[in-house]
């Protein structure tokens, strides 16, 4: 049987070769125009699809298989499929345990691709694990080995908030430069940093109907094998591509988050503060919905920094912050860093009863810390003033009148005597009964105050 479609005499009608020539450019021009598929798209998923959909498309395939092998498990598990006839669809996945086929699988491992039919006769020492592939996988005869460079890793140190290589080269130039006297001037040459070796990173598989029925193939099978091997080449290119650009989104991600994030508490920052809470005010206008705020202040920090020190200042705040967290139960609210030793909680969608018993919750938060105050503080432990204003958005303001009502109402706080909590009397739902219900309970004074456009003087 003549696989190869090549005419056994030797002799080429003049015109069979035009033929022929037609035939190959239009097998190039439509190879370029997959290519162009596979490179258009950033999404893997999609890639796979692009890959066996038009592979078999043009080589007339019947099944084209995408096989991902694992080095775990040894063997190459189906990851995209595509089947002409739509019964086999629904047969099981397709899959090559290493160890049921070895000599085929190191073959396709060194990057070898395999005409079953051919090999067959060419390759003695296969015969016998083709004969089993044969009876098990009569369709699939063409296998293509698809080899990827293997990406060097980037991520983001969190703790630097640099983009770094973990490569074997940097990590070399890192230690070596680490270990250089910073008083000394330290040069090294260029480290030579190897190119990304090829590594196996599966196989693509192609089931030609028509080797069942001895029919001859519609392109000669050394055109098929080149077809596929350059649609193989050019599906490890796209997945690199698409790996690069995840771990950009990755990377991006990260450094967004860390431009968002306060570096020591790990909460939300001044910045993210800012844009949160100008979007939060722009959709309650829109909605006529009630959003609090509530500032927070560490009482007599400097004085805590001075007697104890900053690193243990520092301790300090990190413990505070997550006490902070526990107030707030909604996803919608935001804790941040607003500067120093002050802090905001944002409250989407509540009104000042329910921000003053959030306060609360905080109050007892910090208590149950039983942070050490300095000696010569009022109190023995770490306590907390807060202001807290409430307001209904609306489009005309803007988010600094909520900011300087909480700001006024935290003035008012620290000149009665700190530990307390004072609420704006703007838009107040905290009635004077349930503030002496909380004065008696918990002892921690509660005043409302008025509207005001400026913090009295001292």
């Amino acid at each position: 049987m003549n696989y190869t479609n090549q005419p056994e005499d030797g002799l080429t009608d003049p015109s069979v070769q035009i033929q022929q020539l037609q035939q190959q450019l239009r097998q190039q021009r439509r190879l370029r125009r997959v290519e162009q598929k596979l490179r258009s798209s950033l999404n893997l998923a999609t890639v796979f699809g692009i890959t066996v959909i038009e592979t078999a498309a043009l080589l007339k395939a019947e099944q084209v298989s995408l096989l991902r092998f694992h080095a775990q498990t040894q063997s190459w598990q189906s990851v995209a499929q595509y089947c002409q006839n739509q019964a086999l669809a629904w047969q099981r996945t397709f899959a090559i345990a290493q160890a049921e086929f070895p000599q085929i699988g190191e073959q396709l491992q060194q990057g070898k691709s395999l005409c079953l039919f051919t090999h067959e006769k060419a390759c003695p020492d296969l015969a016998a694990e083709i004969k089993r592939w044969v009876k098990r996988c009569p369709e699939h005869r063409l296998l293509i080995p698809i080899q990827c460079k293997r990406q060097i890793d980037h991520s983001i140190n969190a703790e630097r908030g640099t983009i770094w290589a973990k490569s074997d080269a940097h990590r070399l130039s890192q230690s070596v430069a680490r270990s250089a006297d910073h008083d000394k001037t330290f040069s090294a040459g260029p480290i030579a940093v190897k190119e990304p070796k090829d590594e196996h990173w599966g196989v693509m598989a192609i089931a030609f109907p028509t080797l069942a029925t001895q029919q001859p193939l519609t392109i000669p099978i050394d055109q098929a094998i080149a077809t596929a091997q350059s649609i193989a080449s050019e599906l490890a290119m796209a997945m690199g591509q698409c790996q690069q650009y995840q771990e950009l989104l990755i990377a991006n991600r990260e450094l967004q988050q860390l431009a968002l994030e306060d570096g020591l508490t790990r909460l939300a920052n001044r910045r993210c503060f800012d844009e949160q809470l100008a979007d939060e005010w722009q959709r309650l206008a829109r909605e006529q919905q009630p959003l609090s705020l509530i500032l927070c202040d560490l009482d007599h920090f400097k004085r805590y920094n001075d007697t104890f020190g900053h690193p243990a200042g520092d301790r300090c705040l990190i413990r505070v912050a997550r006490a902070l967290l526990n107030g707030p139960q909604r996803p919608a609210d935001l804790v941040a860093r607003y500067g120093g030793e002050e802090f905001a909680i944002v409250l989407p969608n509540t009104d000042s009863y329910g921000a003053w018993r959030i306060a609360q919750k905080i109050h007892r938060n910090i208590r149950a810390l039983k942070i050490a105050h300095a000696p010569d503080h009022e109190a023995a432990y770490l306590t907390v003033t807060m202001g807290l204003s409430t307001m209904v958005p609306d489009h005309e303001s803007g988010v600094q009148v909520l900011i300087k009502a909480a700001d006024i109402a935290l003035y008012h706080a620290k000149q009665q005597g700190r530990n307390r909590t004072y609420v704006s009397g703007r838009y107040n739902t905290v009635n004077s009964a349930t503030a002496a219900q909380n004065t008696s309970d918990s002892g921690l004074p509660l005043a409302i105050v008025p509207p005001a456009d400026t913090a009295p003087s001292p």
